[in-house]
């Protein structure tokens, strides 16, 4: 988008005499780029309407995944019992059948080790997958980090490194009209984004998150980052340059 362009647009979404616009530019006179600091204030509007948990981004459900480990444990049982017979089958009909060629015999006794060590290996992705769960839902849990705590976090981040403060309360107040203005228009570009939900059920459109209007729900996320590890810290930042 050309100069002129989006300037027009900028006067269309913050209105020069208003108080966001005032807010917005005060922003980009303490450092941070116009197009920059909109663009992350767009995303984190239009990640409100189209709020997905890690778990959505993958495709594949808590429950499932919790599942998972026991079916995979039953299937390597099942696969245990049957494995003798099996490795009969492949015996008389592959291993020693004169009729079959030595590279046949020698790939089938090959692939009669995989069977063998398939229920073991069912077993320790069993394992792994359990693992990976709890360690999914203790750092990335839906109440953690989603795609909207992301984008706003990462717009917090922005504004905090470029003028070494998070503004809480301007940013809640452009994120709010931003949302206001947009909000419905965003809401259908959401919808043919996530056109197909997994729960077949529409999400509601039209109510603002709390990360989109209160200062106090920012400046809590950006708290917790810190404790969790999703972002660095000033001082992380500071040592990382001097190290």
């Amino acid at each position: 988008m050309d100069t002129a362009k989006f300037d027009r647009w900028i006067d269309q979404q913050l209105p020069p005499a208003s108080s966001v616009r005032a807010k917005f530019e005060q922003l980009c006179n303490s450092g941070c780029d116009s197009r920059l600091l909109f663009s992350f204030l767009t995303r984190a509007v239009l990640n409100a309407q189209s709020q997905r948990t890690i778990y959505d981004i993958y495709g594949v459900s808590r429950p499932a995944l919790l599942k998972l480990p026991e079916r995979l444990e039953k299937i390597s049982r099942e696969l245990e019992a049957v494995n003798p017979l099996l490795g009969e089958y492949i015996r008389a009909n592959f291993v020693e059948n004169p009729n079959r060629s030595d590279q046949v015999r020698s790939g089938w006794l090959q692939q009669a080790a995989v069977y063998r060590k398939t229920p073991d290996l069912l077993r320790l992705l069993a394992g792994h997958v359990r693992d990976a769960e709890v360690w999914v839902h203790d750092n990335f849990g839906p109440r953690r980090l989603d795609t909207l705590r992301k984008s706003v976090l990462e717009l917090l981040q922005y504004v905090d490194t470029h003028t070494e403060n998070p503004h809480y309360e301007q940013l809640a107040d452009i994120l709010d009209h931003l949302f206001a203005v947009n909000g419905e228009f965003f809401g259908r570009i959401a919808s043919g984004f996530t056109r197909v939900e997994r729960t077949g059920a529409p999400k509601k459109r039209g109510t603002p998150s709390k990360l989109l209007s209160s200062s106090d729900a920012l400046k809590a996320l950006y708290r917790r980052s810190a404790k969790y590890g999703f972002r660095k810290t000033r001082s992380d930042r500071s040592n990382s340059r001097s190290s």
